[in-house]
């Protein structure tokens, strides 16, 4: 007992007097690194390690008060709340009471205690954030000049022998550090045997063993064994030779020892690696293989000109690699580099110039359109842009720009490496979607192609931090943009972050998820089991996605903690104006809720509407597909159904009266042909059981004696075919019949038909 007193005690009193303690000990500390980098940064006579130093000391600093800006929010906003409840302040005139009053004073009150640490920790963050700031200036600065700085041109016969006898002599350091250590490697042979051997068994049987091992476990022709089999056969002979690659390196770094055979042993595999990798990379996306095909399609010749240089960029980036820790490492002049880097950056900007002039031969590839795919043009602008780097990049390496050519040439070749292994990925994502999501549901295929997009998008996300590394940007360049981000953007009261925005949007997936899961359970179990019809089935799930996402929507704003109540203004004054130009839309989507909940008319209808008749496909948001016969589809707005009258002949039931047209001759016996007519009424197969035909003498017409048979149909859509049939009948029965059926007669009377005869004879005479 007395043990849970003293921990009571300990977190009512002492914890937070201990907290306000570390938290005034934190500012304080802060004062002096703030002091010193302002210091540091007035001198500007520091080193750029010392400030990259200085930065990330700068960085944590302000991290911990992005923490303490963010400490009580939630208990401020009860408050603020709490004083909203209160409701507005009286006017001068008007009188509160006593107990209100002091209540707002005191919510007030407690406002200010709450918000003067966040005040404090906002203010120590802008100070931190405005330090980092002058910081990476001052480092870009001296990016920015180095990139230009002008060195000697390795067109120089004096730098091409100087830097083949320090070449020269590294070699003589590393045979040097080998037989200085013969001991060690005497000792190390057995294990540089077995790495070796390790090797030589991946390079001989690694493949025909791979597929010898794939071809028994997947022996079936199931979709996911094919795609299982075509993918792993790819990749995995890939895997094989990088694992022997690694073997060799560990047999190389047993073999030469010391530090300069290290560097040596690191600097070839990067050479192996990469120029393995790019071969790799190349046939997979240009060339393809027996089981896959290529993600670009083009001529054999192009393809293997693509392969070719690609792969020959994939060994030139590691051949940089080897050179730039060989020279920086163990060669003191740093210009005696430039010399064999200048004679790489030739042949890589020989291959990125064949391989650019590629892109501009996939014209076969139209769509029905005559226009290139999407994936074409990117290819086709990115083909430009490295055609331009690969003219540029050894014009400036021989003037003596050797910084500002490598930052061109080697990023674009890691940049096109990168977008290789985007493409490759999406790739195998793609495939496996095509086989999970089913081809012959519409909504399954708009739904995997939904997901082919947003993976491709994740994917291009992932490489855009590399490629930023790619082309000079820093670490922290990174970490300061995701801090930014962090900090959020403020709208009104209401500051919106990345956590906010993924919170939202992953519990708005979910929902949307949940509520599809349910429409599913609805459609597949709830309502067969119920007596509605398909329109009212339909309708029922309508209802429950719209509702559905209109819940989804709600929760996930309030669980992101999305404050929109200092955007009402703003949304009541974008409202008025918005309001006019999207009156007719909302009209529609109001019309289009009454129809769900009213069901004047529903999915399957046969309804006239306009001048047009049909059957009613489906009822959308703003608008209802009709079906005509003339197999047509028309789009009625929703407004227009419900404003408009609409003849709807399935409405209650398939019931439906047909009324034939039938003329006879003046002296035919009417009441025969009132029985005739009965009869085949009567005999029609689709009159509704237990109705009565009725024959109706309707008229004397100008022509005919006019009648009507009026019959019900169990089915009015067989309106049309019945009264073809009818009509048949009613023609075979009269002949039979002797019933004749009138065509239209006319009697022409003449007056004066004497004076008319003489002027004619009188015309003839002449």
């Amino acid at each position: 007992m007395r043990s849970i007193l003293f921990g009571f005690i300990f977190i009512c009193f002492v914890q937070p007097l201990w907290a306000q303690n570390n938290v005034t000990e934190t500012y304080q500390e802060w004062n002096l690194i703030a002091s010193k980098a302002e210091e540091i940064l007035a001198n500007n006579g520091s080193t750029t390690l010392s400030l990259e130093e200085l930065r990330v000391e700068l960085s944590e600093s302000r991290s911990t008060f992005l923490e303490l800006r963010e400490q009580g929010g939630t208990r401020l906003r009860s408050l603020k709340a709490q004083l909203v409840a209160l409701g507005p302040e009286p006017a001068e005139d008007e009188v509160e009471s006593i107990e209100i009053s002091d209540r707002r004073t005191a919510l007030k009150q407690q406002i200010k205690l709450e918000e003067a640490p966040s005040r404090e920790a906002a203010e120590a963050f802008a100070r931190a954030n405005g330090l980092i700031a002058e910081v990476d200036e001052i480092i870009r600065a001296r990016q920015a000049a180095k990139l230009f700085e002008l060195r000697k041109s390795p067109l120089n016969p004096s730098l091409l022998v100087q830097s083949t006898k320090e070449l020269g002599a590294f070699i003589t350091s590393v045979r040097d550090e080998t037989v200085a250590a013969k001991t060690l490697v005497s000792q190390n042979i057995l294990q540089i045997f077995i790495w070796v051997f390790i090797a030589g068994l991946l390079i001989w049987q690694g493949n025909i063993r791979i597929k010898q091992i794939l071809g028994s476990i997947f022996s079936s022709e199931n979709e996911w064994q094919l795609m299982a089999k075509s993918r792993l056969s790819q990749f995995l002979p890939f895997l094989s030779t990088i694992l022997a690659g690694t073997s060799v390196y560990y047999a190389i770094q047993l073999l030469l020892p010391g530090t300069n055979g290290g560097v040596l042993a690191c600097g070839l595999f990067m050479v192996f690696g990469l120029g393995i990798a790019g071969q790799w990379l190349s046939k997979a996306i240009f060339a393809g293989d027996e089981l896959n095909e290529p993600l670009f399609k083009m001529a054999d010749n192009n393809a293997v000109t693509a392969v070719n240089n690609v792969g020959l960029l994939g060994w030139v980036l590691g051949s940089f690699f080897l050179l730039e820790n060989i020279y920086k490492q163990n060669i003191s002049e740093n210009n005696l580099i430039l010399v064999p880097n200048f004679l790489l950056i030739i042949v890589a900007s020989g291959a990125l110039f064949r391989f650019a002039g590629i892109a501009n031969k996939f014209e076969k590839n139209r769509g029905l359109d005559g226009d290139l795919s999407f994936r074409q043009m990117s290819l086709r602008f990115l083909a430009r842009i490295i055609k331009l780097i690969s003219i540029v990049g050894p014009l400036i390496a021989a003037i003596g720009y050797y910084e500002a050519s490598v930052s061109l040439v080697y990023p674009i070749i890691e940049t096109l490496f990168a977008l290789g292994i985007v493409l490759i990925a999406h790739a195998y994502f793609s495939e496996f979607l095509n086989i999970t999501w089913s081809k012959d549901e519409s909504e399954n295929t708009l739904t995997a192609g939904f997901l082919r997009t947003l993976i491709g998008v994740i994917l291009i996300c992932v490489a855009i931090p590399s490629i930023a590394l790619f082309w000079g940007a820093r670490a922290t360049d990174l970490t300061e943009f995701w801090n930014w981000l962090q900090n959020g953007f403020q709208f009104g009261d209401t500051r919106l972050t990345p956590t906010n925005l993924i919170t939202f949007v992953v519990i708005f997936v979910l929902g949307y998820m949940i509520t599809k899961l349910i429409q599913r359970g609805l459609k597949d179990s709830i309502l067969p089991n119920t007596r509605l019809d398909a329109g009212g089935k339909n309708a029922v799930l309508a209802v429950t996605s719209y509702f559905g996402i209109f819940v989804v929507a709600m929760v996930a704003i309030t669980a992101a903690g999305i404050d929109l109540s200092g955007l009402a203004i703003v949304a009541g004054a974008l409202s008025v104006g918005i309001g006019f130009g999207l009156q007719a839309i909302v009209s529609n989507f109001v019309s289009g809720i009454i129809l769900l909940i009213e069901r004047p008319i529903k999915q399957g209808d046969w309804v006239e509407v306009g001048g047009y008749s049909g059957y009613v496909r489906s009822i959308n948001v703003r608008s209802t597909m009709i079906d005509t016969f003339d197999r047509a589809t028309v789009v009625v707005p929703n407004s227009d159904l419900i404003a408009g009258t609409v003849t709807n002949w399935t409405h209650n039931s398939d019931n439906g009266r047909v009324i034939v047209p039938v003329g006879v001759a003046y002296g035919s016996d009417p009441r025969r042909v009132e029985e005739v007519l009965r009869e085949i009424a009567e005999s029609h197969p689709r009159i509704l059981p237990g109705s009565t035909p009725s024959v109706v003498f309707k008229q004397f017409g100008a022509d005919s004696m006019d009648f009507e048979i009026r019959v019900i149909l169990q089915d009015v859509n067989y309106l049309l075919s019945v009264k073809s049939e009818m009509n048949y009948e009613i023609f075979k029965r009269f002949k039979e019949e002797g019933i004749e059926i009138p065509f239209a007669q006319r009697d022409i009377h003449l007056r004066d038909i004497d004076k008319l005869t003489e002027a004619i004879k009188g015309k003839s005479k002449k």
